[in-house]
């Protein structure tokens, strides 16, 4: 599964004084039978506006078949930042049968929190952020097809 293009789910700013942006969104990029290989993913909080900024949001990459990685395009970004200025509450989850190469210099989650399992023994895992981040659990996201299940710090084996 290969995404191109921007994928921007960034809502609005706030206008009014006191009004909130609102969250980022949930981006899910599953792939049942095979390797992902992403493009730009945004999903931000709004800008404050005069108000206080929106949350950032939740990225969440799963490839399920034994031997899929999950990898990005060469000079693109994974961002979940709040108020798109990288404030402390944005989400990476990563669910991947095989490597994990997520390591453009661009991705930005904001100094929130990255969680991920690596199932095949001997696969690797490697991500770069832009700022600070904390390696944690990341709460089930997502409805339907597209919910995804909790994630809890940096793990391997099923």
């Amino acid at each position: 599964l290969g995404i191109s293009g921007d994928t921007p789910l960034s809502i609005g700013a706030s206008v009014e004084a006191g009004d909130t942006g609102g969250a980022g969104g949930v981006v899910t990029v599953r792939n049942d039978s095979g390797s992902i290989v992403v493009h730009d993913i945004t999903s931000d909080g709004g800008a404050p506006g005069g108000g206080t900024a929106g949350a950032g949001g939740t990225i969440q990459l799963s490839a399920a078949t034994a031997g899929s990685t999950i990898g990005q395009q060469g000079a693109t970004a994974l961002l979940a930042r709040s108020g798109g200025t990288g404030g402390a509450d944005g989400h990476l989850k990563v669910d991947s049968m095989g490597t994990v190469t997520l390591t453009n210099a661009g991705n930005d989650v904001g100094e929130a929190t990255l969680a991920a399992v690596v199932r095949d023994l001997g696969a690797d895992f490697s991500y770069t952020d832009a700022n600070a981040l904390r390696i944690g659990s990341v709460a089930a996201a997502g409805t339907g097809a597209a919910a995804d299940a909790a994630v809890s710090d940096l793990g391997a084996g099923a």
